[in-house]
């Protein structure tokens, strides 16, 4: 039986203000770094190759704490490149944030955990607390802030989360009949439909958390899917291979996009809204009440481990090179071992123990 998680952290009165009064100090913080005659910070064009090696600015690529080399500028300007051609220009799906944070995860080396396995244990819930319309470049999003609890030692007791769904302004249209070029029109979709397309669709991301700030996101600004104040600066000495993707305040957050019906509730509650509003606009803010109750009803383990089978299934195969090899991955009973022996190394498991545990929650 899973305990009920303790909900004392999660306060919906003023967590605007708290998310940006965060934010606000990180960006003067990060100002005043880049400013310093001293600064550390590896800029955009120290990676495009104009890096003077008298700064004596260290990296660990490698796992080293070193002076950075030239042959480091090209991994540099190589990590970018493979970086970016993961990601479409229109942003991120939760699912795809999910494989990710599977395939290519940063590993704690004193404890062997991963960010995906520490959602999984630490953050309990994320809870959709309010939803706004955001137009930028032209075309609007719903800006959606989630709440999560902190992590054990953290010195905070929750973090915040915007998530940017970036097919807002299409699902907003569709949810009146449009005219086709043919001879039949469009059927308009249901709020419910356009909730569910939209948090399949791409997205953007930020947290308020230190490891969103010094890990992940310059992958998020180098990716396409940053929903926060863009970062340029390399992450020399934290991630300089670029792994992972997200926090675990942002992985807990993207399992509840991609599986709960709380969240897919929310979502529908916010293009209903739409749906009768004259100019496509919505502002939604839930209750210190609606906010537990619906923090209740989300169970923390099933969802993510579903999550995760999902992502395993997504992750990158190992090369094949024998015919032998190609004609046995044809067997779905051996891909899903495959998928189970990967995701059970994630998690310190065995294949065995892992589908156990996916058996007791489907």
């Amino acid at each position: 039986m899973i305990k009920k998680p303790n909900l004392d952290w999660l306060k919906t009165k003023g967590h605007v203000a708290e998310a940006k009064a965060r934010l606000a100090e990180d960006a003067a913080q990060r100002k005043a770094a880049e400013k310093a005659p001293n600064s550390i910070i590896f800029g955009k064009q120290d990676a495009q190759g104009e890096y003077d090696a008298h700064r004596a600015l260290m990296t660990t690529l490698g796992g080293q704490h070193r002076l950075i080399t030239a042959t480091d500028l090209a991994t540099f300007r190589a990590n970018i490149k493979k970086h970016q051609a993961r990601f479409a220009s229109a942003g991120i799906t939760a699912k795809q944030v999910l494989s990710l944070a599977s395939s290519q995860p940063i590993r704690n080396p004193t404890t062997g955990s991963s960010d995906l396995s520490r959602a999984d244990a630490e953050i309990r819930v994320s809870i959709p607390v309010t939803a706004m319309v955001t137009s930028a470049s032209g075309r609007k999003s719903l800006d959606v802030r989630f709440q999560t609890n902190a992590g054990p030692n953290s010195e905070v007791t929750r973090h915040n989360v915007l998530v940017r769904f970036f097919g807002y302004d299409e699902q907003s249209r569709a949810l009146s009949a449009t005219p086709t070029t043919g001879d039949k029109p469009k059927k308009a979709v249901t709020p419910k439909q356009a909730a569910n397309a939209l948090r399949r669709g791409y997205l953007a991301f930020e947290c308020d958390c230190k490891r969103h700030r010094f890990f992940f996101r310059y992958l998020a600004t180098a990716g396409g899917f940053n929903s926060g104040r863009d970062e340029l600066g390399y992450p020399k000495i934290n991630n300089p291979g670029l792994h992972g993707v997200a926090c675990k305040h942002v992985l807990r957050t993207m399992a509840e996009i991609n599986s709960s019906m709380p969240v897919l509730g929310f979502l529908e509650r916010a293009m209903n809204k739409a749906l009768l509003s004259a100019d496509n606009t919505v502002r939604i803010q839930q209750s210190q009440a609606d906010a537990r109750a619906m923090a209740a009803k989300q169970q923390a383990s099933p969802r993510v481990i579903a999550a995760l089978a999902e992502a395993a299934k997504q992750a990158p195969k190992a090369k094949r090179t024998s015919h032998r090899a190609r004609k046995m991955a044809s067997s779905d009973a051996e891909t899903r071992e495959r998928a189970a022996a990967t995701l059970a190394k994630e998690f310190g498991m065995s294949p065995e123990q892992l589908l156990a545990l996916l058996a007791r929650h489907k």
